[in-house]
C-alpha cells in the first residue's frame, strides 16, 4: 500500500465516520418518533433509515451523477432535512403506547406446551444458528464466498453504474434487472473500491427478517389475551425454526438480494395488519404507518421486480380494510394513493427505466425466463417428480388450508379475527407470485430462494397452527438505559467498520471471483489479474466478471458468461475480431467451460488459431482452466487493413 492509497483510506475513514455518526442520529431519532406513535421501533427506524441510504444513491444515479461522495453528500442532505424537519414531533409522552401494559404479571413460560414448543423451535433454529456464528469470520474475510450470481452480474452491474456515473447505463447482460439491494450494500464500501457492504446489507437482511416474522405473529397474536408473553415468544421462535429449516438457500446466500426482498414484503405485511388493527391511532401515527409501510414496499420491488404484484396489493388492502373500517371513501382512497406512490417513487425506477429503454419489463425475463416459471412447466413432468423441495413446496402451498380454517373457526364462535384474513390474502398473492416468478423451475428443480415470501408466509401460518391461535402480544421491547444502549451500540458499530475497512485495504489484493470455474481446476487468473498494472482492459469468456475488475475497480471487462460464444472456429474469430476492433481489449481471457450441466465446448482450434496469429496475439497466461492473450498493439491496423465483416457486439449471458 503507498502512500497516496493510504491518504486516500484515511479520507474515507473520516467519511465514513461521518455518514456513521449522521446514520446513528436518524436511527435513534427514527425509533423515538416510531415509538412515540405506535410503530414497531426495531422495524421503523430501520427502515426509515435503510430508505436513505437507498435515496442517496438512487437519485445521483438517475441525475447520472452517481459516485461515492456523492452519494454521501446526498446522504448528509437527506438526513439534515429529516433531523430538522422531525424535530418538532418528538416529545416525551406517547401519542399511542406501543403495547398496553398487561393486567396481570405472567410467568414467562406459563404452560409446559409453551417450554416445549420453545425449545422444539430453538432446535429447528439449528441451520440458521450454525450459519450466523460464522458471520463474524466473514466480515473479515476479503475472499469470503459470494453466490455465482453476485459475481457474475450482481456486482459487475454496480461496477458498471459506478464506471458510467449512471443508472441508465445498460451494457452488460442483465443490467435491467433490479439493483436497490445493492445500491444499499455498497453505499459503506464503495468508497474502499471493495465489496464488503454487501456482508454488512446480508447481516441487516437476516435481522429484517426474523424481525418481520416476530411482526407478524405479533400482530395475529395481539387479540388473544389469555395467553402470555411467553406464549408469543415460543410461537415467533418456533416460526423462525421453521423457516430455518426451509429456507437454508436463502439466508446463506451472501450478496444474494431474495432474503431482503422478502423481509421488506414481510415487514410490509406485519405493519399493516398493525395499522388495520388499531383504529383509534391518531392522524399522524397512522401517517407513519403508511410511510413506512409505502417505504417497505418501494425497498421490495426495488430489489426484485417479482415483488411488484404486492404494489398493488397492500394499498388495496389498507384501502379497503380503511374504508369498511371509517366508511369514507375519500380517507380509503388517499390511504391506499400514498401507498402506491410513495412505493413507487422509492422503487418504480427500475420498471421504468427498462420500460423507457426496452419497450418491456426486462428483456432478460421476457426472452426466456419466463419460460422457467412455475406457471410455464404446469405440463412439464419434471414438476411433479417428489423429492425434498417439492415437498418443501407443497407444504408452503398447503399452508392457505390452516390460514382460511382459522377465520372460519373464529366466525362460529362470533370472533372476528381479521389479522387471519389478512394473513390468508398475503399467502394467496405470495402463491400467485411464486406461480409467475422467472426461474422458479429450473432443470427440473425449484429454486426456493425466489419464494421467499411464501416460505416466510408458511412458517408463520405452521407455527400458528401448532400453537393454536395465541393471541395478546406484552410487552415486545423492553428498553432499559435505551439512550446510553443506543449510543454505544453505535460505538461499537463504528469501531467495526473501521477494523473491516482498515483489514480489507491491509490484506486484500481484491477479490479472485471465482478461483474454481464449474467442474475444472482452480485457477490463479484472478489473483494474478488482481497485480497487473492498471486500468486493463479486458475481454473474458467463461469467467465470473467481478473478479476481473482489478483492486481498485480500474479495469473495463466485456464479457461472456459461457464460453460457447467463440465456438466453432469461425464464429469464434469473427467474435474476437469485432471485439478486437469495437472494444479494443488489451487481454483476452479464456477459460473452459463454466456450466457443469452443459456439454463441454471445444475451444481448441479457436486457441489453436490465436497462437497462429502471432501479429496479432502473445499468449500471456496459462493454467489448466484458463488461457490469457495479450493483443498486440498493432493488431487493430492489421485486422482493419484485411477488411474482415465487423459485426456489433454485445455481451453475452
Amino acid at each position: 500500500m503507498n502512500f497516496i492509497e493510504l491518504f486516500a483510506i484515511k479520507g474515507e475513514l473520516i467519511l465514513l465516520a461521518l455518514v456513521l455518526l449522521l446514520l446513528i442520529f436518524v436511527w435513534s431519532r427514527s425509533w423515538r418518533l416510531c415509538e412515540q406513535f405506535g410503530v414497531t421501533p426495531f422495524l421503523g427506524s430501520s427502515f426509515l433509515s435503510i430508505g436513505f441510504i437507498y435515496l442517496s444513491s438512487l437519485v445521483p444515479g438517475i441525475l447520472g451523477v452517481l459516485s461515492p461522495f456523492i452519494s454521501q453528500v446526498s446522504f448528509f442532505i437527506l438526513c439534515g432535512l429529516f433531523l430538522f424537519f422531525t424535530k418538532q414531533y418528538v416529545s416525551k409522552q406517547k401519542v399511542y403506547p406501543f403495547l398496553e401494559e398487561p393486567k396481570e404479571r405472567i410467568t414467562i413460560f406459563n404452560t409446559k406446551v409453551d417450554l416445549i414448543i420453545f425449545v422444539t423451535g430453538i432446535i429447528l433454529c439449528g441451520p440458521f444458528l450454525l450459519y450466523i456464528k460464522d458471520i463474524p469470520l466473514k466480515l473479515f474475510d476479503p475472499h469470503a464466498t459470494l453466490g455465482w450470481d453476485v459475481v457474475s452480474y450482481h456486482l459487475p452491474a454496480w461496477i458498471e453504474f459506478y464506471q458510467k456515473q449512471s443508472l441508465w447505463s445498460v451494457l452488460g447482460p442483465y443490467q435491467s434487472y433490479s439493483f436497490g439491494f445493492e445500491l444499499i450494500g455498497m453505499f459503506f464500501s464503495q468508497g474502499f473500491h471493495a465489496h464488503w457492504g454487501l456482508l454488512i446489507a446480508h447481516i441487516i437482511a437476516l435481522a429484517l427478517v426474523v424481525g418481520s416474522i416476530a411482526l407478524v405473529c405479533g400482530a395475529i397474536f395481539q387479540f388473544n389475551s389469555k395467553y402470555s408473553l411467553g406464549r408469543l415468544l415460543s410461537i415467533s421462535v418456533l416460526a423462525i425454526g421453521i423457516w430455518s429449516i426451509t429456507a437454508p438457500q436463502s439466508f446463506g446466500a451472501v450478496g444474494k438480494n431474495d432474503l431482503f426482498m422478502a423481509a421488506c414484503i414481510f415487514s410490509a405485511l406485519g405493519f399493516s395488519m398493525r395499522l388495520i388493527q388499531t383504529n383509534h391511532l391518531n392522524s399522524a401515527s397512522k401517517k407513519l404507518y403508511l410511510i413506512v409501510i409505502g417505504i417497505c414496499v418501494g425497498l421490495g420491488i426495488s430489489t426484485k421486480p417479482s415483488a411488484l404484484l404486492f404494489l398493488g396489493y397492500f394499498p388495496l388492502l389498507i384501502g379497503v380494510s380503511s374504508y369498511f373500517q371509517q366508511r369514507q371513501i375519500k380517507k380509503a382512497l388517499f390511504a391506499a394513493l400514498f401507498i402506491f406512490m410513495l412505493a413507487f417513487s422509492m422503487g418504480g425506477f427500475w420498471t421504468l427505466r427498462n420500460l423507457i429503454l426496452f419497450g418491456e419489463l426486462s428483456p432478460v425475463l421476457t426472452s426466456w425466463g419466463l419460460n422457467t416459471s412455475v406457471l410455464a412447466n404446469l405440463n412439464n413432468a419434471l414438476l411433479y417428480q417428489i423429492n425434498g423441495k417439492s415437498i418443501l413446496v407443497f407444504m408452503a402451498l398447503f399452508a392457505c388450508v390452516p390460514s382460511l380454517v382459522m377465520p372460519l373457526i373464529a366466525a362460529r364462535s362470533q370472533k372476528i379475527y381479521t389479522s387471519w384474513w389478512v394473513v390468508f390474502s398475503f399467502h394467496c398473492i405470495a402463491m400467485i407470485t411464486f406461480l409467475i416468478t422467472p426461474f422458479m423451475f429450473q432443470k427440473g428443480q425449484f429454486e426456493l430462494r425466489l419464494a421467499a415470501p411464501l416460505f416466510l408466509s408458511a412458517s408463520v401460518i405452521y407455527a400458528f397452527s401448532i400453537m393454536d391461535l395465541a393471541t395478546d402480544l406484552e410487552d415486545l421491547i423492553k428498553r432499559v438505559g435505551a439512550r446510553i444502549r443506543r449510543l454505544f451500540l453505535g460505538f461499537m458499530i463504528f469501531i467495526v467498520f473501521i477494523v473491516i475497512a482498515v483489514a480489507w485495504n491491509i490484506n486484500s489484493i481484491g477479490l479472485p471471483g471465482y478461483e474454481k470455474i464449474g467442474p475444472h481446476y482452480q485457477t490463479g487468473v484472478y489473483a494474478w489479474i488482481q497485480v497487473q498494472d492498471s486500468p486493463l482492459r479486458i475481454f473474458a469468456v467463461g469467467l465470473r466478471p467481478y473478479g476481473l475488475y482489478g483492486k481498485n475497480w480500474n479495469n473495463t471487462v466485456f464479457y461472456d458468461l459461457s464460453n460457447e460464444t467463440i465456438s466453432p472456429v469461425e464464429e469464434g474469430k469473427k467474435r474476437i475480431i469485432s471485439i478486437v476492433l469495437q472494444f479494443r481489449p488489451e487481454l483476452i481471457l479464456i477459460a473452459d467451460n463454466p456450466f457443469a450441466s452443459t456439454e463441454e465446448v471445444n475451444l481448441n482450434a479457436t486457441i489453436a488459431w490465436l497462437n497462429l496469429r502471432s501479429d496479432l496475439f502473445k499468449p500471456v497466461y496459462q493454467d489448466k482452466s484458463v488461457i490469457g492473450f495479450a493483443v498486440l498493439p498493432k493488431a487493430v491496423e492489421i485486422l482493419s487493413s484485411e477488411n474482415y465483416q465487423n459485426i456489433p457486439i454485445k455481451m453475452g449471458g
